[in-house]
């Protein structure tokens, strides 16, 4: 019950924002992204399957509301749960080079800087997932980082 309400809640805040927002300035594009799967942290390595189970079952109930957004013009829904989810258990690979996946954290290549946040290059990963999702949605033409920037961020040796 607490789990469902603090979900209710959340979806009841953004709802709210969002529709404040969009009445003060019509015109505007909005972009919104997803609940991450919070599972996939050094933080919860170590649950059970069913604690974890539960946990993504909670968040994606939250996720389907915040989907649902999409359908609304001028709103891009970027979703972080299944792109961040993928980045932490398969890695990306830049220039022949796995980023390292949890439960390691703290390296620069690593898709988490400590228990709970990303490292800056998991960051940019995510940011390329926006800008994709506004250069699609709102026919932008926002250039993202590219493999280069994104393995000097992860400081990985010369390619």
């Amino acid at each position: 019950p607490v789990a469902d309400a603090l979900i209710d809640s959340i979806v009841s805040n953004i709802t709210s924002n969002l529709s404040t927002l969009w009445l003060s300035s019509p015109n505007a594009q909005f972009v919104i992204w997803t609940i991450p799967d919070v599972t996939v942290t050094p933080d919860l390595w170590g649950k059970s399957p069913l604690q974890r189970d539960n946990i993504r079952a909670h968040v994606q109930r939250a996720n389907q509301s915040l989907r649902a957004f999409g359908a609304l013009p001028s709103v891009a829904v970027v979703d972080v749960y299944w792109s961040l989810r993928r980045a932490a258990l398969h890695p990306p690979v830049l220039f022949g080079r796995s980023l390292v996946g949890p439960p390691m954290s703290t390296g620069y290549d690593h898709i988490f800087a400590d228990e709970l946040h990303f490292t800056a290059v998991t960051n940019a990963l995510t940011a390329c997932e926006i800008i994709y999702e506004m250069n699609s949605v709102f026919s932008d033409t926002i250039p993202a980082y590219t493999n280069r920037e994104l393995a000097e961020l992860a400081r990985l040796p010369r390619y």
